[in-house]
């Protein structure tokens, strides 16, 4: 008897962004074989699932690419399983619920900073950040290619001062 379990990317996902799934099966599996990755609705129900992702093979182990889409509603109770053709076999779910945010539009950010002039060596720079959508954004600092997660309110890290080159900040628009 062939089964497939799968683990959730995350507890927590986002519309439009994409992930890969994790599967694990047991038994054979034929050429021509496409393993997929269903989504429920958001109460954990798979009466009609939303394939997210595919790939073709009989591998027993291996990772599914799946893009979350984006007019996927906001909710509590997702979960995800995947399903072979060759044989046919439904999998079980995650095993626990997801959050998916949904899409916003572009994050919006005003960044201004005391004193507004030329700042010269040595002078403390205040910067304040507001934003108009969304109210609490998922913010991270890049340093030397590294991405680092910052808390709100936005504190900026005592490594700042000592870098000279740019620093990205990089905002998602989910909460």
């Amino acid at each position: 008897m062939n089964t497939i379990t799968c683990s959730a990317p995350a507890n927590a996902l986002c519309a439009c962004y994409s992930y890969n799934v994790p599967y694990v099966a047991v038994g054979t599996f034929n050429a021509g074989n496409t393993f997929s990755v269903e989504l429920s609705d958001a109460t954990g129900s798979f009466t009609t699932p939303l394939t997210i992702g595919s790939i073709n093979s009989t591998s027993l182990t291996g990772s599914i690419p799946v893009v979350i889409p984006c007019n996927q509603s906001a909710g509590t109770g997702y979960r995800m399983r995947v399903v072979s053709t060759t044989p046919a076999t439904t999998g079980s779910d995650n095993g626990s619920n997801m959050l998916i945010n949904a899409s916003t539009s572009s994050p919006q950010m005003f960044l201004s900073f005391t004193p507004g002039a030329i700042i010269c060596q040595n002078t403390l720079v205040t910067f304040t950040v507001t934003f108009s959508s969304p109210a609490s954004p998922m913010l991270t600092w890049k340093k030397m290619e590294l991405w680092l997660e910052v808390e709100l309110p936005l504190i900026l890290p005592p490594w700042l001062a000592e870098i000279k080159s740019p620093v990205l900040l990089n905002l998602q628009g989910m909460s």
